[in-house]
């Protein structure tokens, strides 16, 4: 099994637009290939800040018809990857993105140097760990896979680099940034329930995890809270058979 290395790269559209339905679905298959599945759907407060900053940001830019996910950058991005490919992409409102992805070989994707800090392999006779770290060093890292002209908005809402901010300080920021969009009540809900699921589908049976929650014999759902994968370190853990 080699994906988990998927999760660094589709952080990149779920970090900063997820409101409760942010999900990443990867199935790996025993020779080490696999594919990967994204829906993300942006919540309206989310919606009409994108929107706004978009007319500064973007000439072409219609407010009247906006195109919040530009397939095309999506597609010339990832392009430029030789271990993943984009297989599939669409919007089915302008608040929705699905996206496919494939990879032949998992130990390829490892060695990216953008994303290998993020994941790590250990193998053992019988039996392969992987192990996910998450910080703002790694994030840093990840979001160097930002389409070009996007870049700058998705950054905006982001905590400030070197300056330890605790996840209550970042949550006021945010409120503070987007007040003028929804009530501090609804931001904070929002906030709260906003999150990336990521759900792993292993080759062979799961022996261990740490950090998420089984659903089956090869089956692990790894739940992301926004602000905590902003401002906290996080870890997790799958060991599965070989």
């Amino acid at each position: 099994m080699k994906v988990f290395q998927l999760l660094g790269l589709l952080l990149i559209s779920g970090t900063l637009l997820s409101h409760c339905s942010t999900q990443t679905d990867f199935i790996v298959h025993s020779d080490g290939s696999g594919e990967a599945s994204l829906r993300v759907e942006l919540s309206p407060i989310l919606l009409r800040y994108y929107s706004d900053l978009a007319v500064g940001f973007l000439p072409n830019f219609d407010p009247k018809h906006p195109r919040i996910f530009d397939l095309d950058a999506l597609r010339l991005r990832f392009a430029q990857e030789k271990n993943l490919s984009l297989t599939s992409a669409r919007t089915p409102s302008p608040e929705r993105l699905e996206a496919t992805f494939t990879f032949k070989n998992l130990e390829t994707l490892f060695a990216d140097p953008k994303v290998g800090n993020v994941i790590f392999l250990e193998r053992k006779a019988h039996e392969e760990t992987l192990r996910i770290r998450i910080n703002r060093d790694t994030l840093k890292s990840i979001f160097a896979l930002t389409p070009d002209n996007q870049s700058p908005m998705f950054r905006m809402l982001l905590p400030l680099e070197n300056k330890p901010i605790s996840e209550g300080e970042y949550r006021k920021q945010l409120v503070w940034a987007l007040e003028e969009y929804a009530s501090e009540q609804e931001l904070n809900a929002t906030l709260q329930h906003s999150k990336i699921e990521v759900r792993i589908r292993t080759p062979a049976p799961i022996l261990s995890q740490r950090g998420g929650v089984q659903e089956g014999p090869s089956t692990v759902r790894f739940t992301l809270p926004l602000l905590t994968l902003l401002t906290t370190p996080l870890e997790y853990e799958l060991s599965y058979q070989r």
